[in-house]
């Protein structure tokens, strides 16, 4: 039994990246970030910081910064800079910063349409991180829109994520400011580049995009434990007009010769409306081998972008292996809300047949400053006991063995085995 604990994680090896080409519809102002010097003459810095001292600043750099497997920034031309905020630089500090644009010209425009490239991702619960853009035609009472807010905790699978809005604040308006606020507390980061303004709705007629595809309980699998493989996911429809007959497909391959393919269909997806297809049909492996699933969605329709329309996921059956990854872990952070001096954490496997022992376990961890060096982790494995209470609580698990190591010179990362 293979046990790693990693608690800040990415999905970005089972989900697909995706670009979007950058629209042009009556288009009255746009912002690249093609010039720190622009931006720091042209954009202020705001709002108020506990005691982290990060800022928004200008990059031009898409590979900094990012966590785990997370991709580079991919927004349209990235490579010549764009506007990053910090949250995880800026410590253990609630923030609730701002950037503001000096002022746009608005006037003859009846309707004003933004779009902006990002990259967003946080840590919190509870509603803690929210993005926002503000509206203002004095550059001081801001109307604000919340945005990203589709976009999960700990997702860090998104090289772009575009935002379209309508802001009828703005129109005929001949000093417009926008305003990117981020309340958040210790999260992640923030990449924003190619801002535009349009005087109609930019967002395309057919964009349908795929979300939250259905992976393995497990990364790794004993043969002796081989379950049912359900599969499925859902599909977005971010466009601007309905898109008939919505299809949805799921093909799985094995090395061991393993295949299976399904696809199942919908008449119509409305205009911002989601649906989600779990397979009616399901597969169960084989025997040992590595496995790749794929999930596609079309329509009768041409999309505007179908790179985003793919998806997938990879697990694997072993001899004698149960793993939630695949080991190669880049990046942790201690959970949030968490004492410094003692904290669990636990991984849950299924055993559907009986029979069998497990007799070792691999673990890695990983700290500033070596400091684990020297340190003793011990190593539960527990029996989940069902019962008809609805809290999970300590008496629930009974110890069925244990482990034990000290640390010494291991480095970040480094398997060892108890």
């Amino acid at each position: 039994m293979i046990v790693k604990t990693i608690t800040r994680f990415s999905l970005a090896a089972i989900l697909s990246i995706f670009l979007v080409q950058m629209t042009t519809a009556q288009e009255f102002w746009s912002e690249d970030f093609s010039s720190q010097t622009d931006f720091e003459t042209n954009w202020t810095n705001g709002g108020d910081n506990g005691g982290g001292g990060e800022e928004w600043v200008w990059s031009d750099d898409p590979s900094a910064l990012l966590f785990g497997s997370q991709p580079p920034f991919g927004s349209t031309t990235a490579d010549n800079g764009f506007i990053i905020f910090n949250s995880d630089g800026n410590g253990n500090n609630a923030h609730d910063v701002t950037i503001t644009s000096s002022a746009i010209d608005c006037s003859g425009q009846d309707q004003v349409f933004l779009r902006c490239e990002n990259q967003y991702s946080y840590f919190s619960t509870g509603g803690v991180s929210i993005a926002e853009v503000g509206v203002s035609t004095n550059g001081t009472d801001f109307t604000y829109y919340q945005i990203l807010a589709d976009v999960e905790q700990n997702d860090l699978s998104d090289a772009v994520q575009v935002v379209f809005l309508e802001l009828p604040e703005a129109a005929n308006q001949s000093a417009v400011f926008l305003q990117f606020r981020w309340q958040g507390f210790f999260e992640y980061t923030w990449r924003i580049d190619d801002i535009s303004l349009s005087g109609e709705n930019p967002r395309p007629n057919n964009d349908l995009v795929l979300i939250q595809p259905r992976v393995p309980f497990n990364f790794a699998t004993p043969e002796s434990m081989i379950d049912t493989v359900f599969m499925g996911f859902g599909i977005e429809n971010r466009g601007q007009v309905d898109q008939p007959n919505v299809s949805a497909s799921a093909m799985l391959s094995g090395t061991n010769g393993d295949s299976f393919s399904t696809t199942e269909t919908t008449d119509s997806l409305a205009s911002d409306s989601t649906v989600f297809f779990f397979f009616d049909e399901s597969f169960v492996p084989s025997g040992i081998g590595d496995y790749t699933i794929g999930y596609n969605t079309s329509s009768d329709s041409t999309d505007a972008d179908p790179d985003d329309n793919i998806g997938g996921a990879t697990f694997t059956i072993t001899e004698d292996v149960f793993s939630k990854d695949d080991g190669n872990i880049v990046s942790a952070t201690q959970p949030q809300d968490i004492g410094d001096d003692f904290w669990e954490i636990g991984n849950y496997y299924v055993a559907p047949n009986g029979g069998y022992q497990a007799y070792e376990a691999d673990i890695s961890v990983a700290s500033n400053g070596m400091a684990h060096q020297g340190q003793m982790v011990t190593v539960f494995l527990y029996e989940v006991t069902e019962d008809d209470q609805p809290e999970f609580t300590d008496e629930d698990l009974n110890v069925r063995g244990f482990g034990e190591h000290e640390f010494t010179t291991e480095e970040n990362f480094a398997l060892v085995t108890v």
